[in-house]
């Protein structure tokens, strides 16, 4: 996935015909940050994904796209055929639940949150005006704030809310976490 990623971020600098500095200062981050990106040495943030989209004037979902994928085959997806991403603290893991994520009007993931695991360490998730978030946690327990409210979610337990709220979540637990986790419109 890395090496997928690293291309995607290149080709789509080069498409928007942008210079490596000035991804960099679009996005708020070094020109050997972009640099280490696109070689494949870092792996971004969830935030950072959300900058780099931005920047780019793209969805985060555009850095997953397979251009090669017939729009006739995405009904079904099956778990071997999952996309991965993998966070860089290595503690969280998430797997994209549908094929063509750019042409839904719905973005649905599983994260596999390791103990420690948190949407980002650095800073909370926004997302676009009129967006929406729903949570299910499928095993364990998250953590969850959004605004100034923490909210503690265990298994079962679903949460609805508006995605321009600043948010973030983590496994504060001593077990591993799987969590249902559906955007609209798709985020990644």
């Amino acid at each position: 996935m890395r090496k997928f990623l690293q291309e995607k971020i290149k080709t789509l600098r080069k498409t928007k015909k942008l210079t490596i500095e000035q991804l960099a200062n679009k996005a708020g981050c070094t020109k050997s940050y972009i640099s280490q990106l696109e070689k494949g040495i870092n792996v971004p943030s969830v935030s950072m994904l959300g900058r780099l989209a931005e920047a780019l004037d793209s969805q985060v979902g555009d850095f997953f796209r397979n251009e090669d994928m017939e729009p006739k085959k995405n009904w079904k997806l099956c778990k071997a055929d999952r996309r991965s991403i993998n966070y860089p603290d290595e503690k969280v893991t998430s797997q994209l639940l549908t094929r063509a994520i750019f042409q839904k009007k719905m973005q649905p993931l599983i994260s596999i949150i390791e103990p420690g695991g948190t949407s980002d360490d650095s800073d909370k998730l926004l997302h676009p005006e009129e967006s929406e978030e729903f949570v299910l946690v499928l095993k364990g327990e998250i953590d969850f704030e959004i605004n100034l409210d923490h909210i503690k979610l265990k298994e079962g337990d679903t949460l609805y809310f508006n995605g321009n709220q600043p948010h973030s979540w983590m496994n504060e637990g001593k077990e591993t976490a799987e969590v249902l986790f559906v955007w609209t419109p798709p985020v990644w």
